[in-house]
């Protein structure tokens, strides 16, 4: 199978199966919790007891849905203020975050991109 090179990649409509992440749900199916026996709010709420604070950076996150489910269970326990969630995609199409939901960021940016300026500032 040949491979796209970055620059064609990048600006590919279809950089990742639907299956993979891009649907991915926090719980339930097609999940971390399903795919991976990783449930994100039971692991964000051991960091929060231990450490007063917890952070998630999700790359390739696709629409970003588990992060939102997340955000949305921390705001209803109130801890939003308690945790950081981001989310890194090649393609924008993260649908819209209520209003009140302040603890979750969406980019769109490519990971090359973003890792080199990471590691340059």
């Amino acid at each position: 199978m040949k491979l796209l090179p970055e620059d064609r990649l990048t600006w590919s409509p279809i950089v990742v199966n639907s299956r993979i992440n891009r649907e991915r749900n926090s719980s339930g199916v097609n999940s971390y919790e399903q795919e991976f026996k990783f449930k994100p709010e039971e692991f964000l709420a051991s960091k929060i007891e231990e450490f007063g604070q917890a952070s998630w950076l999700d790359l390739c996150c696709g629409y970003g849905k588990a992060l939102i489910q997340t955000a949305e269970y921390f705001d209803k326990l109130g801890q939003q203020k308690m945790i950081k969630l981001k989310g890194i995609d090649l393609v924008d199409t993260f649908p819209t975050v209520d209003k009140n939901i302040t603890c979750v960021e969406l980019n769109s940016e490519s990971i090359i991109e973003w890792y080199l300026t990471k590691l340059t500032t």
